[in-house]
This record gives structure tokens, C-alpha cells and sequence, in this order.
């Protein structure tokens, strides 16, 4: 996800934004790292990112009135 390194940067100026949205990529990165150790195939690695990702996105609220966060969760929904 090439998001995160721009919001990783942004975290020096303005970490109480972008901390939360770092630590649900981390969250992301560790279900694929979860489906990579279980040696899941295309069909098994779907439906744990459905039932694992995509609860986490979905319980993902942006600060009110931070653009680049909701925009960054409208991508992953998208």
C-alpha cells in the first residue's frame, strides 16, 4: 500500500491523526502475514480478509474533519 509511507511522513507533523490510521495498516499487514505463515491459497486468503480486514476497516473512524483520513478510508473501502 504505497499510502503509507506519505502518512507515515506526516506522522512528524501531526501524530494524533495519523497514529491510528498507522496502526490499522500495521493491523492489515498482519492478517497477510497471518494468511502467508497459514500457506492460504487465493480462496481461504479472501475470506479471512473479509472476515478479518474488512471489520477492521469498517470499525475505522477518521478524526472529524481530517480529509486525508477519510479519504484514505474511502480508498480501502473502494
Amino acid at each position: 500500500m504505497h499510502a503509507r509511507r506519505y502518512l507515515f511522513k506526516a506522522l512528524d507533523c501531526d501524530e494524533p491523526h495519523m497514529g491510528p490510521v498507522l496502526h490499522l495498516i500495521a493491523r492489515l499487514y498482519a492478517v497477510e502475514e497471518r494468511a502467508k505463515a497459514l500457506s492460504l491459497s487465493a480462496e481461504p486468503r479472501m475470506a479471512l480478509r473479509q472476515k478479518v480486514s474488512a471489520r477492521l476497516i469498517g470499525a475505522f473512524e477518521p478524526t472529524p474533519g481530517c480529509a486525508v483520513l477519510r479519504d484514505f478510508r474511502h480508498g480501502l473501502l473502494v
